[in-house]
């Protein structure tokens, strides 16, 4: 469970939220293009960029989605979108016809249909626990703790082993959180598998308000993205991903929803992204809280006055036993062993150009169930 080689990768993102919409029937939204990662788009104007993928939405039962649906807990079952290669589905027709679509541009740069960019953290590489000699782009996998000029952040790695996760996240409001122009808070679990990797949870927009995302990395996907304009407000969230048996990847997101008034989910599955599987079979998973931040800002980059202040608690580990149909879970805490390993940049160990910046980064469990994160470039 323990080894690894990545392969270099093309990159997705799933950025949806939640809708305000009833309950109709199953939706299918479709692209009308294949093989689009394959296309240079920093040469595309937008409208080229995303004409073939506008989404057409059919009213009409999806036997593909149903079957998803009936495999998930109830509770995960209202507000559902699943990702089949360049097929959407979705149980809610408004969601689905709120979507937006976006490309990666170059770097961690993600651009809209009308042009308009967003920030997004750097994939990091594979862990050293899994990797051998692959590489993710051009970072060596099997270096700990290595990043690159993304922006500041620490993440939190269990051991291999697991393909399970949940536990609650503060969404800061906007006394522990600010961005500078260009700047994205995020915080988000996911993981790896010896072939790719994915991250899912929230990301903070201008407004303070945050929006759920999922997105993954690994050979041959064709950099898609997804969108909705709803909003989860600052508070109290949920995060919990997952391998289900049949080798799809979900993630399911809970919040004071800004546009409805009330709490409630959404669920965002991958069909497939390859190595992650039930067992926890050479995946690792973790939990992170980062700023992202454009490339090519330096020396500026860690004192542009963003921070943010974040506490990650509850938080519970588990893998698929096949033999009795549950999870095997128990809680990870600051004595139970499940830590890897803290990675935080800036650092020594990313950064040991300027000792000046390595207090910027404080990451540390507060107690034995809670553990804070904060970031202050102030």
């Amino acid at each position: 469970m323990r080894h690894a080689q990545f392969a270099s990768a093309a990159l997705t993102l799933a950025v949806l939220l939640a809708s305000c919409g009833q309950q109709p029937t199953v939706s299918p939204s479709t692209s009308s293009s294949q093989n689009s990662g394959q296309t240079n788009l920093s040469t595309q104007s937008a409208a080229e960029k995303f004409r073939q993928f506008r989404a057409k939405v059919y009213e009409e039962k999806n036997p593909v989605l149903l079957a998803k649906i009936q495999k998930l807990p109830e509770r995960m079952r209202k507000n559902v979108i699943f990702i089949d290669g360049e097929r959407m589905y979705s149980n809610n027709s408004q969601l689905l016809k709120e979507m937006q679509q976006f490309k990666q541009l170059e770097g961690e740069r993600w651009v809209d249909e009308q042009g308009q960019s967003t920030q997004m953290p750097a994939f990091a590489p594979t862990p050293a626990s899994l990797s051998g000699s692959g590489t993710l782009g051009a970072q060596a996998t099997n270096v700990r703790c290595k990043t690159d000029n993304s922006g500041p952040f620490s993440r939190v790695l269990a051991y291999p082993g697991y393909s399970w996760f949940i536990g609650d996240v503060t969404l800061p409001d906007s006394y522990n959180a600010q961005q500078a122009t260009g700047d994205s808070v995020h915080l988000y679990t996911g993981g790896w598998s010896t072939s790719a990797a994915v991250d899912g949870g929230y990301q903070r927009n201008a407004d303070g308000r945050y929006q759920a995302i999922l997105r993954a990395t690994y050979t041959g996907y064709s950099g898609y993205a997804a969108a909705t304009p709803h909003h989860f407000r600052a508070g109290r969230g949920n995060l919990e991903f997952f391998t289900w048996t049949d080798g799809s990847v979900w993630l399911h997101a809970y919040g004071y929803w800004e546009e409805r008034g009330i709490y409630d989910t959404v669920t965002i599955g991958f069909s497939s992204v390859p190595g992650f599987n039930a067992e926890g079979n050479g995946v690792q998973l973790k939990f992170t809280t980062s700023i992202a931040q454009p490339a090519n800002t330096e020396p500026t980059r860690f004192t542009n006055g963003s921070y943010v202040y974040s506490q990650w608690s509850n938080l519970y580990l588990g893998d698929y036993n096949p033999s009795n149909g549950y999870w095997n879970q128990h809680q990870w805490t600051r004595t139970s062993y499940d830590t890897e390993e803290v990675c935080s940049n800036p650092s020594p160990q990313t950064y040991p150009y300027d000792s000046r910046y390595w207090n910027r980064v404080s990451s540390a469990w507060a107690s034995d169930t809670a553990y804070n994160i904060n970031i202050n470039l102030r």
